[in-house]
């Protein structure tokens, strides 16, 4: 994933990305599974937000390195996966106000992701 996006509420609403530099991948810790009816189902884990991510909100997707990543697909280590499971280190993302459009479902442009001045 590019980018991950929060509205923080105590600014009409306001719209964050949130996003690495030079906009590389976010690798989410997750899970998925297969119903025995088969639906698929999957979640994204969360953690207490870092100091980039607290201002806007209080938890945050579990972020993982490439080398985490390959970790967390490949070990059957339930101790290693669960040292996994924390907050990124403060520094890590960048941030950046957009469009309130991205509050509209029906809104499905690229332009949505634009750095936009934030609404008073």
């Amino acid at each position: 994933m590019e980018g991950r996006y929060r509205q923080y509420k105590k600014t009409n609403k306001q719209p964050y990305r949130f996003h690495l530099p030079h906009n590389e991948l976010l690798l989410l810790a997750g899970l998925w599974d297969t119903w025995q009816n088969g639906l698929q189902t999957f979640s994204i884990i969360t953690c207490p937000a870092n100091a980039d991510v607290a201002p806007y909100h209080h938890r945050m997707p579990v972020l993982l390195t490439r080398k985490d990543g390959a970790t967390w697909l490949s070990s059957n280590n339930t101790t290693e996966l669960l040292q996994l499971l924390k907050p990124a280190p403060s520094g890590v993302l960048q941030c950046y106000p957009i469009h309130t459009l991205l509050n509209r479902a029906s809104y499905d442009h690229p332009d949505i992701i634009t750095p936009m001045q934030m609404l008073l």
